[in-house]
């Protein structure tokens, strides 16, 4: 045995290093896949129903829609890894004054203009008929928890692919 150890010790060391290697690298787990473009969203017309994608920066809900009422917003999906399409949590739309605050705020301050934003915020479920609530109200943290797929995929924010 020594011999063996004395004659292939240092080759047999290497290969089970390499070995090691490639398992922790095969292994490990995989970064969250992102779902589409973030610097996009999609938008619908709550009297049309019609869908649409736009540019997030320069598109702040409510916007002009076919009647020519401020009735477009954006529409919150969520995704699993596992599901193919897509799912519609709620709809978004700002007050009229974090909207013009937001207007007035620095070239690209995001984090500025998020925080803007976050204080006029209003969310509603799809459904026909549903309310629009203020996403502070405790009535709108029922859309805000977004539950995981049924065999545990994290559903994350989706987006959809540049038009």
């Amino acid at each position: 045995m020594r011999s063996f150890i004395n004659k292939f010790g240092v080759p047999l060391a290497v290969v089970l290093i390499v070995f090691a290697l490639i398992f922790a690298i095969v292994s490990r787990p995989k970064p969250a896949e992102q779902f589409g473009d973030p610097t996009f969203a999609w938008y619908v017309d709550e009297d049309t129903g019609e869908e649409s994608i736009r540019p997030i920066a320069e598109n702040i809900p409510p916007l002009t829609g076919s009647g020519g009422k401020d009735t477009v917003v954006q529409v919150y999906k969520c995704k699993a890894e596992n599901e193919k399409e897509p799912i519609t949590y709620y709809w978004v739309k700002y007050s009229d004054a974090a909207k013009k605050q937001a207007a007035a705020s620095p070239d690209q301050d995001y984090a500025l203009i998020e925080d803007i934003l976050s204080h006029g915020k209003f969310i509603r479920s799809p459904e026909p008929g549903s309310k629009w609530f203020s996403a502070r109200d405790p009535r709108a943290e029922g859309l805000l928890s977004i539950p995981e797929h049924s065999t545990g995929f994290p559903r994350r924010q989706a987006f959809p692919k540049k038009p």
